[in-house]
């Protein structure tokens, strides 16, 4: 009878790494809820209006790609993508105002040509135990436009 003591501890922590990977545990870590891009002028940077919560300290690998819109529909944008690896806190601000830009979203300076654009941002929470989860957001459409 001794050698089954440790089956329930083991059967509880499979149990429980089965849920930490079904639950959309992300949440508790982190949510974005908008990012809203203003239109701009040829030669300028959009500014973007973003709505984020870091409710705990994580790492993520985050993935921002603009797109056009184009007759076929929307296309990737090939000089306006980036991807990076950061640290996130609770209590760490954005930039405020026309800081808080296509340039510095994407973590370089992109010149987009006259037309319709989104940007889609994804992050991949990684989570230790609870494994990786991905977070992604879909700006709303925004126009680059002529002076």
């Amino acid at each position: 009878m001794k050698r089954l003591r440790g089956w329930p501890g083991i059967l509880l922590l499979g149990w429980l790494w089965l849920l930490s990977q079904t639950l959309p545990i992300q949440h508790y870590w982190f949510e974005v809820d908008s990012v809203f891009v203003l239109g701009a002028p040829i030669g300028s940077q959009p500014v973007l209006i973003v709505d984020r919560t870091v409710h705990r300290p994580f790492e993520a690998t985050w993935t921002a790609e603009v797109q056009r819109y184009t007759a076929d529909g929307w296309e990737t944008v090939p000089f306006a993508y980036n991807s990076a690896t950061n640290l996130y806190s609770p209590g760490e601000a954005l930039p405020k105002g026309d800081r808080l830009n296509l340039a510095w979203w994407i973590n370089k300076p992109v010149f987009l040509p006259a037309g319709i654009y989104r940007i889609e941002t994804r992050w991949t929470l990684n989570l230790g135990f609870f494994g990786s989860r991905v977070v992604s957001n879909m700006s709303n459409a925004f126009r680059v436009y002529v002076r």
